[in-house]
């Protein structure tokens, strides 16, 4: 129902005109209803193309911002266009600069964590690294993250190996790869050291047992391997390290024994020998026209006959401590002489030396002499090098007398 403007009289919907003072009432109803709704239609429409309009606004304005657009390109690993829109639009204005080290930082704590928590994987990770590593911005953080990431995946895949070894019976490798296990990798970390605990004792007893075996066929140089790769796995070990000391000094006497051995052998196959070495004083007051002599009385064992040499003495004093040894008209001298003889001619079983020597400095202070016969040269053109030279030269040399 409406009522007429003129006369406030209620008619009906369809009405044209007032039935009682025949006003004209104009627009009907049903046309202002449906005017009421073109209006709404047209106020919707606006409004939604108000909406479009903003939000295409807000669109154009974020595409168009160089920081979203970087970022975008670095969440896309597209590094090329990161580094591209960085030179063009964000070098050189440093509140976006600083808005794009704040990103990238918090982006590698995330690629970080992420891995940590084992969200992504370890080729993930690092992909997403090397697309922030290759705009050369953060180095020094991503080197830090890329270090952290390495190092974490190094503990897991040791972890696993040291698991898998362990299930093989293969202890010692698998302590070996669970000692890689670092405290970052929390995870697998306090597992990790159980195992070892557990382990080491095991492997020890097999260690100490394998080297006990060795020493007791006089093996020591294999016992020391047996206790060394324990230790290389058990470093502070009380019982590996005992035994290796003790072995060490096994090992010790067996080369000494092994040493004296073979210079005796060394000595007794000699061909030509010394018999006697000493020195000869010539005169008590002529030093200068008659010096004091090393004398070397040697003996041809060989069948050959003798023509050069070359002999080497030490000097000892008093106390039996080593003196260099000086020619008479040198400043100089060396604890192990060398005199060279020239044309000896000593055949077969003979022996040269008596009333002849090497002219040394007066006042050396020599009480006794040692010498060894160190090469020879046969009249047939043959040499012989005496093998047990090396062995006397490193028994006496530039030590006391015993």
């Amino acid at each position: 129902m409406t009522k007429c403007n003129n006369c406030g009289h209620e008619l009906s919907d369809e009405s044209l005109f007032c039935n009682k003072c025949g006003s004209k009432i104009g627009v009907s109803n049903n046309n202002r209803k449906m005017f009421s709704l073109k209006n709404k239609k047209w106020l919707y429409l606006s409004s939604s193309f108000v909406v479009v309009i903003l939000v295409a606004g807000v669109l154009y304005l974020v595409n168009s911002n160089p920081i979203h657009t970087f970022k975008k390109s670095i969440q896309e690993s597209s590094y090329k266009d990161a580094i591209d829109i960085y030179n063009k639009e964000i070098k050189g204005n440093t509140k976006r600069e600083t808005e794009v080290e704040t990103y990238l930082e918090s982006d590698l704590i995330k690629i970080q964590q992420d891995f940590e928590n084992e969200k992504i994987n370890f080729d993930n990770a690092i992909s997403k690294i090397n697309t922030i590593e290759k705009t050369k911005l953060l180095t020094s953080k991503v080197s830090e993250v890329q270090n952290k990431i390495n190092s974490l995946n190094d503990s897991r895949i040791a972890f696993k190996a040291g698991n898998e070894l362990i299930k093989s019976n293969n202890i010692k490798d698998a302590l070996v790869e669970l000692k890689k296990v670092t405290e970052d990798d929390s995870k697998n970390y306090v597992i990790a050291n159980d195992l070892i605990e557990k382990s080491s004792s095991e492997y020890k007893n097999i260690i100490l047992n394998n080297a006990e075996k060795a020493a007791s066929n006089n093996k020591f140089e294999e016992a020391l391997n047996e206790v060394n790769q324990g230790l290389s796995i058990m470093q502070n070990d009380s019982d590996l390290i005992a035994k290796k000391s003790v072995y060490e000094k096994k090992k010790e006497e067996q080369i000494e024994n092994e040493r004296k051995i073979k210079m005796q052998e060394a000595k007794d196959k000699q061909e030509v020998i010394v018999e006697k070495a000493s020195i000869t004083i010539q005169s008590t007051e002529y030093k200068a026209l008659y010096p004091d002599m090393i004398q070397v009385i040697v003996r041809n064992k060989s069948n050959k006959t003798v023509k050069n040499m070359v002999v080497v003495s030490l000097g000892f004093d008093s106390n039996g401590l080593p003196v260099k040894i000086r020619n008479q008209y040198s400043s100089e001298g060396d604890y192990a002489y060398e005199g060279y003889a020239e044309n000896v001619n000593i055949v077969t079983n003979a022996t040269f030396g008596k009333g002849k020597g090497w002219s040394i400095h007066e006042n050396l202070g020599i009480e006794t002499v040692l010498s060894c016969v160190k090469e020879v040269e046969y009249y047939d053109g043959t040499t012989w090098e005496n093998e047990y030279y090396n062995y006397w030269l490193d028994e006496f040399k530039e030590k006391p007398l015993h």
